[in-house]
């Protein structure tokens, strides 16, 4: 095998645009739904309080409850940095190389700016894995790593590969060959 040797894997035009079609209009109503609730919990809070102010007057005691208002404003503040910077989907989902394993950088479409970051595992420490469908479930691919104590786990849904899986597995499971040379 040489150095040059890598497969590089990358989503399938179904999985683009089903997260242009769906997954992204989706995140955008959901942000739009909690700018919804955190004007309706705002004003759930300030309401009371008002009232309370009115009726029997100001105490320092009563600024408290205005820090309920920081739950608002969280909510205002992931809604809004969602709806600026949508999730964008990578193009290469993984590469394998002669000596690693690599997956790119992914972000969930869900409202918290979760990223799962970049990582490159050692080929010899990783096992693939075809995971049948369920009923919950469609099949998927799954890469688990073992180094030390820790065990880290990647997966995909086998149809937004580009790849195909036997192809895949061979990479990962090769020993002194590439598995298109055959």
């Amino acid at each position: 095998m040489t150095t040059s040797d890598t497969l590089v894997v990358g989503f399938s035009d179904k999985a683009q645009e089903q997260f242009r079609s769906v997954l992204l209009p989706l995140t955008r109503t959901r942000s739009k739904a909690l700018i919804a609730l955190a004007a309706i919990s705002t004003v759930m809070i300030l309401l009371p309080y008002l009232t309370v102010m009115m009726l029997a007057g100001f105490s320092p005691r009563s600024l408290v409850l205005l820090a309920l208002l920081v739950f608002p404003a969280a909510m205002l503040t992931l809604a809004i940095r969602r709806l600026r910077k949508p999730p964008v989907l990578t193009p290469p989902a993984l590469t394998i190389t002669p000596t690693q394993v690599v997956f790119e950088k992914r972000e969930s479409p869900g409202l918290l700016p979760i990223t799962r970051p970049a990582a490159a595992w050692a080929l010899t420490d990783t096992q693939v894995q075809i995971i049948p469908a369920n009923r919950l479930l469609p099949a998927r691919l799954e890469f688990k790593c073992t180094s030390g104590q820790r065990q880290r786990a990647h997966s995909f849904g086998i149809e937004m590969l580009d790849t195909p899986v036997a192809l895949i597995v061979a990479a990962v499971e090769r020993t002194d060959q590439h598995p298109l040379q055959n």
